[in-house]
This record gives structure tokens, sequence and C-alpha cells, in this order.
């Protein structure tokens, strides 16, 4: 997970020190961004999905990094979430890149990622085949890296069912791709996706997904217990 953040006014000069010294110790590095305003990005090592979600709690429960950074509330900051090619046969990257930049499923992307940003994650057509082939660095879905493809389209989000959604909605989309082994390009649509989102045992895993998907009514239910209806919606008011 690559997280670029802004300093809020005020904000300690050493933040970015306090954050790989002490908060995300020994699973996150701070690092200088060009495109950003003064802020930085907190790159983790590569960690599964479980370990991801549990080790990030450190940051959303430290009220120093809370009260003096903001992602989503900032014109520059991307979150961008990088998924091992071990995991995925190249025919499922390739169904991941048609999902992605399929015209037909623009604004259900826009509205996960909380972005339209053609500088730094561009969208085009593509084919199941292209998954063979490189991509601009500033593609969406970004397949120049030897050992993963990296999803650019997020906006940050500092708020912790708002980047957990999308934490979410990566490992679902990388379910979804592997386990509908009969998609073609026709079924890759985003409805198809929400009919496997609306499986009791895939909404169990994935609750804060669930939650954002239920309020936003792309599917019905009731979100899961984990996920507090007042702090889903204070915590994502904007998202």
């Amino acid at each position: 997970v690559e997280l670029e953040v802004e300093k809020r006014n005020n904000c300690p000069y050493d933040m970015p020190y306090y954050i790989q010294d002490e908060v995300l110790s020994g699973f996150a590095q701070c690092k200088s961004d060009g495109s950003l305003d003064g802020g930085f990005e907190i790159t983790t090592a590569p960690a599964t999905f479980e370990y991801q979600k549990k080790y990030w709690e450190h940051f959303f429960n430290d009220e120093k990094c809370m009260n003096n950074l903001k992602g989503w509330n900032t014109d520059t900051a991307g979150l961008h979430i990088h998924i091992s090619r071990k995991a995925l046969r190249p025919t499922e990257i390739g169904k991941i890149l048609v999902f992605i930049n399929d015209e037909i499923n623009t604004p259900f992307i826009r509205a996960i990622a909380g972005r339209s940003s053609d500088q730094w994650a561009k969208r085009s057509a593509k084919k199941i085949q292209d998954c063979v082939r490189s991509s601009d660095k500033y593609e969406a879905v970004n397949i120049s890296h030897p050992n993963t493809i990296e999803l650019r389209i997020f906006k940050s989000n500092i708020s912790k069912h708002g980047f957990y959604r999308v934490l979410e909605f990566t490992d679902a989309l990388v379910q979804f791709a592997r386990n509908y082994t009969g998609l073609t390009g026709l079924s890759l649509h985003y409805k198809t996706f929400l009919r496997f989102m609306k499986d009791d045992v895939i909404k169990s895993q994935y609750p804060h997904l669930t939650a954002w998907l239920i309020r936003k009514g792309y599917i019905k239910g009731r979100a899961s217990r984990k996920v507090s209806l007042q702090g889903e919606l204070h915590d994502t008011a904007t998202n």
C-alpha cells in the first residue's frame, strides 16, 4: 500500500519519522513525493490482506496522526494498492484491466475510487489480451511493475472505514477475477461484481465495503455488526 498524505497546519515536522519509527515500525517507510504540496507517502512492506488490515489499526488509532494529516480533502493525494502477480494468472490480470477501464463501469469505479484522475490514473478501453503488454506508469491499472500490478484509481483516505473500504474492494476484485472463471468482456460488468458481493459469505469477508455498497444503494441488506452504522456514516461522510 502507498498512502499519500498532506500535512495539516502546525503538523510536527518530524511526523514522517514518528510514523515509520513508532506507529508503523517495521511495516512502513515514509517517502517524499513530488506530486504533493509538502506531504509525504507512507509505503508498506508487502503483506497479506489480513495483515494489512491488522497493522493499519495502529495508524488509525493514533490521535497524533489523525489530528495532523489529511487525505480525502486534498486535490493532490492518492492511494495506490499493489497486488502480487503471483496471486493472479495472466487472464485474471486481463479481467481486472477490463473491469476497471470499461466505460460502462465508469460511474461505479469513480464512486469507489472517490476521484477521476486523468493525470495520475488514466483509464482507456482494454481487452483481456492486454495483460501481456506493458503500460504507462500513470494508468489506472499499472502493469509495468515486474512483481505487482498497481491500482492507482483511489483518492487518499485517512478515515478508517474509507481506507478499509478500498482495501477490501481490491481484495474482493481479485477474488472476483479468480473465481468467476467464465467471465468474458461482456460479463465484466459492475452489476456482475455486485451479484458476487451479494453472497453472504463474501459480505462477511468485506464488512466495510458491504456497508458502503448498502448505504449507496448498490445492494440491499444490513451492514455487519463489525461496522457501526453511526461510525461508518461519521467517518466516511464525504465518501
